[in-house]
């Protein structure tokens, strides 16, 4: 893995598409064997955050990809996190906008 150091500067778009040409992977074979669909890697590697699915499933595929590539997720996650412009608001049950099943039954 390449230390925290090495990033500082540089894109993490830039870092994951670097790495992965150093390599010498294609999109094609990072897709088959993470799993992860071809669009969302390109968009990880472009940093088009909005063709991404949101919260721990971006998290979860930058991840990924970055352990497929021999890096450290953290620092990239950080600096995706600092790009991210989407905040996820925490539903609780008190504030939940869904009707409850129980006051749809029992109205």
């Amino acid at each position: 893995m390449l230390a925290i150091h090495e990033y500082i500067g540089i894109r993490f778009g830039d870092t994951l598409r670097q790495s992965r040409e150093a390599l010498r992977l294609t999109l094609d074979s990072a897709a088959y064997t993470t799993k992860i669909s071809k669009r969302y890697l390109h968009a990880l590697e472009s940093e088009d955050l909005d063709k991404l699915p949101g919260g721990v499933f971006r998290h979860g595929f930058l991840r990924s990809y970055a352990d497929y590539l021999h890096l450290d997720p953290r620092p990239l996650i950080a600096a995706m996190d600092a790009l991210a412009t989407d905040t996820q608001e925490i539903i609780t049950p008190d504030r939940d906008p869904r009707p409850s099943l129980v006051r749809v039954l029992f109205r």
